[in-house]
């Protein structure tokens, strides 16, 4: 059997008898075997096409999974959540594997931060020790020391589970089934941040393409924290800048108030208000010192109802009330008469600020008061 006068095989027939064969018959078995090359080489070429096919079934299926897990990083807002789901779901399906988690690091301990299709015996584990710190000789331990793929064939056979009898590897071993696993290092300028893990409950291990395309997801959960860290950074960088410009705001119209009237309860009205919505407060007031009396009087208000005002301006505060006492040395506040008056003295001597430098300085407060 000759393929481009390359030998691929003979085909040989046999009689249990003395009996040549005659030339025709050769002439058959001749051209029964060319047809033998033709079959043999149209099977070849059929299994090149069948696994050509695959291959590039498989890469368009990883190609696919990578191009969604992108968009959903895209989309996600800094919400790491779908992200790491997604990119479980299609690691778990496209590897052939049973189940997976992503595992965050923080130099000292593992955080086990998502999981997909863990049996319940196994997840129910997870969740009353979702956090550990792993020795050097744990599979966690090796991929942090080394920072490289780790591959276990057979984690029932590993020392880890052996001899060592770690409690990862007893639980993934006796309460998940596991036996062949795949943990890819999630890698910052070579830094290590987390891992992705994948499992089989069948000793099989995972194929270079397959550990490609989870070192592929894990490279993009690096992008997707670090995308939710920038986005958070900028979300608190804005919100500073808005109530630094609702502050700036704010001072502005107190300023405005103070330089256009001199109604001193506009300007104190002005200034209560401002105060309160700058520090989240329900309401607030100012109280004025009065020198001659030696005591501190309602001026202004801002979200009281009038009850509560009336109360309030027939009470009197004088120097030796424990309130003043206290909030005077409270943590965060700390005015003495006598710093109050140097803070004073440098004050315009517009009317409504002639009264104003007698005013007790106020403390931010939230929440009800």
């Amino acid at each position: 059997m000759l393929k481009d006068d390359n030998l691929i095989g003979a085909f040989g027939i046999y009689r249990q008898e003395v009996r040549a064969f005659s030339d025709k018959q050769i002439d058959l078995v001749r051209n029964f075997a060319n047809q033998a090359v033709i079959a043999i080489e149209n099977t070849r070429l059929l299994n090149e096409l069948r696994q050509r096919t695959n291959d590039l079934t498989e890469s368009l299926e990883q190609q696919t999974a990578t191009t969604e897990v992108l968009q959903i990083i895209s989309s996600s807002s800094g919400d790491l959540e779908p992200v790491f789901a997604a990119m479980l779901e299609k690691g778990v399906r496209i590897c052939g594997a049973t189940f997976g988690n992503i595992s965050r690091w923080d130099g000292e301990v593992m955080h086990h931060v998502a999981t997909h299709n863990a049996p319940a015996a196994f997840a129910e584990a997870r969740k009353l020790s979702p956090d550990y710190r792993p020795g050097p000789k744990t599979i966690f331990g090796r991929l942090i020391a080394t920072k490289k793929v780790v591959h276990v064939a057979d984690l029932a056979a590993d020392e880890v589970y052996v001899s060592e009898r770690f409690p990862a590897a007893v639980s993934a071993v006796e309460l998940g089934g596991v036996r062949t696993l795949l943990a890819v290092p999630m890698l910052k300028e070579n830094e290590l941040i987390g891992a992705i893990t994948v499992y089989r409950r069948e000793v099989r291990p995972f194929t270079d393409k397959q550990v490609a395309l989870l070192t592929s997801f894990a490279d993009q959960a690096v992008i997707a924290i670090e995308n939710a860290r920038l986005l958070n950074e900028l979300r608190q960088r804005t919100d500073e800048l808005g109530r630094s410009v609702g502050e700036l705001r704010a001072l502005g119209e107190v300023s405005q108030a103070v330089n256009s009237t001199l109604d001193l309860e506009t300007v104190l009205s002005t200034i209560v208000t401002k105060a309160a919505q700058l520090s989240g407060t329900e309401a607030g007031a100012i109280y004025v010192f009065d020198d001659p009396q030696r005591e501190f009087r309602l001026h202004a208000t801002y979200g009281m109802d009038q009850e509560l005002i009336e109360a309030l301006t027939h009470r009197h505060i004088d120097m030796s009330d424990p309130t003043i006492a206290a909030l005077l040395t409270q943590d965060g506040y700390a005015t003495s008469a006598a710093s109050a008056s140097r803070a004073a003295s440098t004050m315009p001597r517009s009317a409504p600020c002639r009264t104003l430098r007698r005013a007790c300085a106020t403390k931010r407060r939230t929440g009800r008061s």
